[in-house]
């Protein structure tokens, strides 16, 4: 927590459109980065940070989660779905190179009858690569933070149903004890 909250501190600063320090007129940006759940939960906070006048003004918030992308559709690092953030992103008069938070949740879709661990243990190996991406789309990317999902809102296994839901925690504390024990 020390260390993450020195970073945003000492290291998140405005920057410009091609991520060179600008206190002036340079913008600090933060995405999400996920599937249906991520959007509609990250949609409402956008309208909340946005109306809430103690907002940095230099902080621009952009919904990259997109309905029905999974982990699967994030892991070429030039998928549409990523084209589709960088456009979100250009709608919002930003770029790549200022992106320096994400906020990812993510989930695999249709896990059928696989064994709930071991499909938490796909999961963890899909955020890795997604974290990897996001080094590779955002040089400037300075913070990610990984969430689980809370629950399944539905038992269709077409989506991603109990207990599948709540093993991903399992994926996100895998792939953080990772990075803990330097993992790259």
């Amino acid at each position: 927590l020390a260390q993450g909250i020195a970073i945003a501190t000492r290291e998140v600063q405005p920057l410009d459109v091609s991520g060179a320090p600008d206190p002036v007129n340079g913008r600090i940006v933060l995405i999400s980065v996920g599937m249906s759940n991520t959007t509609q939960e990250f949609s409402a906070f956008v309208s909340r940070a946005d109306s809430d006048r103690a907002k940095n003004p230099r902080l621009v918030i952009v919904d990259g989660a997109q309905g029905g992308q999974d982990a699967r559709r994030w892991l070429d690092p030039n998928a549409a779905t990523w084209a589709t953030v960088d456009a979100r992103l250009a709608q919002k008069g930003v770029t790549p190179a200022q992106v320096q938070i994400a906020w990812v949740k993510q989930a695999i879709a249709g896990p059928g009858t696989q064994d709930p661990l071991a499909h938490a243990g796909d999961l963890q190996a899909m955020l890795a690569t997604i974290a990897k991406n996001l080094k590779v789309r955002y040089p400037n990317i300075k913070i990610a933070y990984f969430s689980s999902r809370t629950r399944a809102y539905r038992h269709d296994v077409s989506l991603n149903p109990e207990p599948y839901a709540y093993a991903s925690c399992f994926s996100v504390r895998g792939l953080l004890a990772d990075q803990v024990a330097g993992a790259a």
